[in-house]
């Protein structure tokens, strides 16, 4: 799928501001900046909407990062190391609208409109904590079929997610 002898390299940006997340897509004044950590990889490029693809540099402690301008909100992306054809999900993304191993999508947290202001949250005492990693919890890995396993989840007493990638 992709000619891994001609990506193009790219100019690997200063972020304006510091990055506040330890790995990950974040969305950063103008720019998008990735990071990921792959410590048994020497190289890694970061692979836009399906097409595009960049070299990521690489950081102390097995980390890649690259900061690239004119992204937003939106873009979807993968990665692949230079040695295989597998396009792989960010393993830190905040949205996977195709399931686990479509393209990561960036997302933008500081543009939700929240809307639960009134919500006064839930006691500890008595909360029956259920930790889902919508990835697995499926066959399909998506938020849409976990909806479908919530009455159960219910039934055997759990009052309380917490949603994980």
């Amino acid at each position: 799928m992709h000619d891994h002898s001609s990506s193009e390299k790219s100019e690997t940006m200063r972020p304006r501001s510091r990055q506040r997340l330890p790995i990950g897509a974040e969305v950063d004044a103008g720019c998008v900046s990735f990071r990921l950590w792959a410590p048994a990889r020497e190289r890694c490029f970061l692979v836009i909407e399906g097409n595009s693809q960049h070299q990521m540099t690489a950081e102390d402690g097995g980390y890649f990062c690259l900061h690239l301008p004119g992204l937003d909100a939106g873009t979807r992306y993968q990665f692949h190391f230079g040695d295989a054809d597998d396009l792989l999900a960010d393993p830190a993304s905040r949205f996977q609208p195709d399931g686990p191993s479509g393209p990561s999508v960036v997302v933008d947290p500081a543009r939700y409109q929240w809307s639960d202001h009134d919500w006064q949250g839930m006691p500890a005492f008595g909360a029956a904590l259920y930790e889902m990693h919508i990835g697995t919890f499926t066959r399909e890995g998506t938020f849409a079929a976990g909806r479908e396993k919530l009455e159960r989840l219910r039934a055997i007493g759990i009052n309380c997610l917490e949603v994980m990638p």
